[in-house]
């Protein structure tokens, strides 16, 4: 049975999240809200390769290719 996107992303909050990009890049961080275009707010995000974390990070919808919990 698939899941909805808006179920997967309530069930997501507050817990870690991998976010694939549309242009290859990969976030990783705490979900922290999201909105009907699924557009994302991220806690304590890191971009793979990079040793910067970022305290907040927001993520547009329509640039995001897949999102998966950790």
């Amino acid at each position: 049975m698939a899941i909805k996107p808006e179920d997967f992303l309530k069930s997501s909050l507050g817990k870690p999240v991998l976010i694939i990009l549309k242009n290859g890049e990969e976030l990783k961080g705490t979900l922290r809200d999201y909105d009907e275009s699924i557009n994302l707010t991220i806690e304590n995000a890191e971009k793979t390769g990079e040793s910067k974390k970022i305290e907040f990070f927001v993520v547009k919808g329509s640039k995001i290719s897949l999102i998966a919990s950790q």
